[in-house]
């Protein structure tokens, strides 16, 4: 309606019009409000921390999703699940030692991840935080004694929770700042799950000094 005033838009949502339309989140007189040098550094470091937040989150997950596949396509999990199973030694190098192995990383991937969104702050932390102790309680839920199949229906509800909680990291990540990513667009995407493409990223410390 104004052609001198700039509107930020959310793609997803909006379906044209101005200001008070469907989808539209900032507005400007007339493109990004000016900011002083030391606004602007402190801007980009504050977007830096939850961009690492963020990426760090979101490898735990990966992490532990690999976990979760490891245990389910163990063969040796029916040996190692049950009474005998969880109570009788298992040969070292047998099968139903791998799983139990498998399943050992997959609580350890959970305390990982617990240890490092207890490190983060901001919206990113948070939900990080609240999505961690989901997992953690699940995991504390495992219970190998009731056997194979018991067990691997409490695992697919880890796993549905990790790929939820992925989820809503992105898009926690994507609602705080997408605002600053017209300021600083190499924040504005977090690194591909892992498995559908790299991502790119590499060691995500070297990432950001790259734009310090």
């Amino acid at each position: 309606a104004n052609p001198n005033q700039m509107i930020t838009v959310d793609a997803r949502r909006y379906q044209g019009g101005s200001v008070g339309s469907p989808g539209v989140i900032g507005v400007g007189g007339g493109g990004m409000k000016p900011l002083t040098e030391g606004q602007t550094i402190k801007l980009r470091t504050d977007v830096a921390k939850d961009y690492k937040a963020a990426t760090t989150a979101l490898s735990q997950m990966d992490d532990l999703l690999d976990s979760v596949d490891k245990v389910k396509t163990s063969p040796g999990l029916s040996a190692a699940t049950g009474f005998t199973g969880k109570y009788l030694p298992s040969f070292s190098e047998g099968a139903a030692a791998q799983a139990e192995t498998r399943i050992a990383n997959l609580r350890g991937k959970v305390t990982a991840l617990g240890k490092a969104t207890a490190a983060m702050s901001g919206a990113i932390g948070s939900i990080a935080n609240q999505e961690w102790k989901i997992l953690s309680d699940q995991i504390a839920a495992l219970d190998e004694v009731k056997g194979k199949g018991p067990l691997l229906e409490q695992i697919d509800l880890v796993e549905q929770q990790a790929r939820g909680a992925i989820a809503r990291i992105r898009d926690t990540y994507e609602k705080t700042r997408s605002e600053d990513f017209e300021r600083f667009p190499q924040f504005r995407d977090l690194p591909a799950p892992r498995g559908k493409k790299d991502s790119g990223g590499g060691n995500i410390d070297a990432l950001l000094d790259k734009y310090k």
